[in-house]
This record gives structure tokens, C-alpha cells and sequence, in this order.
């Protein structure tokens, strides 16, 4: 991350990246990549970060899950190690052992990020048509 970029074009940047390796994955992954991107806001703003990544892996080894532990992994790895939000690179256990407004930043900083990942996945991935 450069230090003289607005924290919206960290995100941008991180999240171009991220999706940018995604376009390499099989037709299949990148469909349950996008599926998610469009479902895991909404998930996140009606039951929490936490619930909602306790869903994510859940999912992880099911069929369907590979969009979810995609989301599981870029989550964790911008809110643990590229925001420094909590010194554990495991984001569940930090969630769950954090205060409320560790918590709260952690959730805002997801819903921010997502807004990104979001329209780079409907503009970047094979929707299955």
C-alpha cells in the first residue's frame, strides 16, 4: 500500500488485484465468485461479520463453497494484514476475542471493501452465460 493514496484507493487497488487472480481460476469458481460478491453485503449487514464468516466456513468445502472461502481468505487478508485491524492473522478468532468497536471497524472496513470487489467481479468474472 502506498501512504499518500486515499484509503478508498487502497481498496480499489486491493481489490483490482485480487479479482484480477480470480480471472484465472476454471468458469465454475469464477460463477461462485460472483454469486457471492453479490449476496455476502447484504449477509454481512443483516446478521454481522462474524456470522457471516462463520457461514463462509461453513461452506468451504461444499460444492458451492469455493466463492465463499474466496471471500473468507480477501477478507482476512485485508482486514488482518493489509488494515492491521487486530495483530492475529486469523480473522474469526480475532472477531470473536476483539471489543465492539475492533468489531464494528473490522465490519466497516468488509462492507467498504466489498464495495469494490463487488463491481470488479460483475465487470471482471465469467458469469456462466
Amino acid at each position: 500500500m502506498k501512504s499518500m493514496q486515499l484509503i478508498t484507493q487502497q481498496r480499489a487497488d486491493f481489490s483490482l488485484r485480487i479479482l484480477n487472480s480470480a480471472k484465472e481460476l476454471p468458469a465454475g469458481e469464477q460463477k461462485q465468485i460472483r454469486t457471492v460478491a453479490n449476496s455476502i453485503p447484504a449477509q454481512i449487514q443483516r446478521t454481522g461479520l462474524g456470522q457471516t464468516l462463520a457461514f463462509a466456513l461453513s461452506k468451504k468445502d461444499k460444492t458451492d463453497g469455493k466463492g465463499w472461502d474466496f471471500f473468507h481468505q480477501i477478507l482476512q487478508k485485508w482486514i488482518c494484514e493489509e488494515r492491521k485491524l487486530y495483530q492475529s492473522r486469523d480473522l474469526m478468532s480475532s472477531l470473536t476475542q476483539g471489543d465492539m468497536q475492533q468489531y464494528q471497524q473490522a465490519q466497516a472496513e468488509a462492507l467498504a471493501l466489498l464495495i469494490w470487489t463487488r463491481k470488479f467481479a460483475r465487470a471482471m468474472l465469467d458469469n456462466g452465460k
